[in-house]
């Protein structure tokens, strides 16, 4: 499916004059995604996941369910088109980007100081850790 931007999109569409647009292919980026690390026989093993992620996969399928539940922003919407916006999927891996680079979305409105609490709690760390891997992630989690 094509999505094309309908007249009401232009005239509700929220563009600002003079800017042009620029279709984005998510539905192939999401596949791309999928099928490079998330489906079975991926492109990538678990161990590249792990570099590529700093996690097991289950950790991060674990977390996209987790972040679903909790920030309705992180779910996939359609856009003014009718078109399925960006993946969960999609949305975590960039989200875990910014916080890795210590980048924000826009960077022009933000410094990286005030952007990093909004991201720090993404992930929660252990109140009460009970065993030695709830300590050593609640460890690392606070040290990040």
């Amino acid at each position: 499916m094509v999505c094309q931007p309908t007249e009401e999109q232009l005239q509700w569409g929220g563009s600002v004059p003079g800017r042009s647009y620029k279709p984005r292919n998510k539905a192939m980026a999401h596949a791309n995604l999928m099928n490079n690390y998330f489906n079975p026989n991926s492109v990538y093993t678990e161990e590249d996941f792990r570099r590529r992620f700093r996690m097991r996969r289950h950790v991060f399928e674990h977390l996209l369910r987790d972040v679903q539940q909790v920030n309705p922003y992180f779910r996939q919407k359609r856009d003014r088109a009718g078109c399925p916006g960006f993946s969960p999927h999609q949305k975590v891996t960039v989200a875990l980007r910014m916080m890795e680079y210590g980048s924000s979305a826009d960077s022009m409105d933000e410094t990286h100081d005030d952007i990093y609490p909004k991201w720090a709690t993404l992930v929660q760390a252990i109140p009460k850790p009970r065993n030695d891997a709830e300590k050593l992630f609640t460890l690392h989690q606070e040290a990040y």
